[in-house]
């Protein structure tokens, strides 16, 4: 239980930072590499680290974070290499982004078609969201210049990919107790 609230918590203040990464992004374009990297690699630490809690945590349908160890590792294993090599990732930076996101939205989608299994109504609205991620993810990794393009399709990302995460959680994650009742067979 107590795991479940820390992941539930965790997600949300994972797609809170998303946002405000969004704004960051927004408000300030000359952001020097060194400062993203570092803000992209603890990011990406403290997101693989929810991930796994959440995949330990006690989820009755265990949709949310099925998929979750595996990815928080990867993430873990990313932000690792933004805060250690920060001169050689910066350039691979939004193509490396791309690929995250290109990633979550397939795990999503598999999320969404389980939801659909289980009977969640929501299961459209994580689907559609968790495409979005998946082809601006796709976009991004097309993205091989300085142009403005790429800061408009990161910014669209970060907004995406926590509204992903806050759909997710709030959709498929419910307290114990709250979930519907199944009617047995009787025969």
């Amino acid at each position: 239980m107590k795991k479940l609230q820390i992941a539930r918590i965790g997600y949300n203040v994972i797609s809170a930072i998303f946002f405000f990464a969004a704004l960051l992004c927004l408000l300030f374009p000359r952001t020097s590499p060194f400062a993203v990297c570092l803000f992209g690699g603890v990011l990406l630490v403290a997101y693989g680290i929810i991930k796994i809690v959440g995949y330990f945590s006690e989820d009755l349908f265990c949709l949310a974070f099925r998929y979750d160890f595996a990815f928080g590792l990867l993430l873990l294993a990313a932000g690792g290499l933004l805060l250690v090599r920060y001169q050689t990732a910066a350039e691979y930076l939004v193509t490396g982004f791309g690929w995250l996101l290109l990633l979550d939205g397939f795990f999503r989608i598999q999320t969404s078609q389980k939801a659909k299994t289980f009977g969640l109504e929501q299961w459209g609205a994580i689907s559609a969201v968790a495409i979005a991620v998946g082809v601006i993810g796709f976009r991004l990794i097309l993205s091989f210049g300085g142009t403005e393009l790429p800061r408009i399709w990161i910014i669209l990302a970060f907004l995406t990919e926590g509204i992903l995460n806050r759909c997710v959680v709030r959709f498929t994650v419910k307290p114990p107790g709250t979930y519907p009742v199944f009617p047995q067979n009787q025969t």
